[in-house]
């Protein structure tokens, strides 16, 4: 554009001035668009930041595979003792070896 010779200096200019004179709308409200997009996560970011700061933290729990419906004992507390589970409950209950044979059933 600097160094051509006068007519053709102005081609790249005419080009892109037909770009902008078809296709400007769209440019223009899909960078508009882009702003307001970014602008709404960083402010989502900005409150899951400070929700999660003044969120107190929680104890370590500790995990389980099997856990007695009647006095609550777990197989991570308890390692030797069986966990069952009852045929004739309604559900999937599990109940430890002291009250797999003598706990109300289930119905619902």
């Amino acid at each position: 554009i600097i160094f051509g010779a006068f007519p053709l200096n102005l081609l790249p200019l005419v080009a892109v001035g037909n770009f902008f004179l078809f296709c400007g709308d769209e440019v223009i409200s899909a960078f508009r668009q882009g702003r307001a997009v970014n602008r709404a996560m960083r402010a989502r970011t900005v409150q899951f930041r400070a929700a999660a700061a003044a969120e107190p933290p929680r104890a370590e729990e500790k995990k389980y595979r099997h856990k007695c419906a009647v006095c609550g004992r777990t197989d991570a507390d308890y390692p030797d003792l069986e966990f069952r589970y009852c045929s004739r409950c309604a559900g999937y209950h599990c109940f430890c070896q002291d009250h797999i044979n003598n706990h109300i059933h289930f119905t619902e």
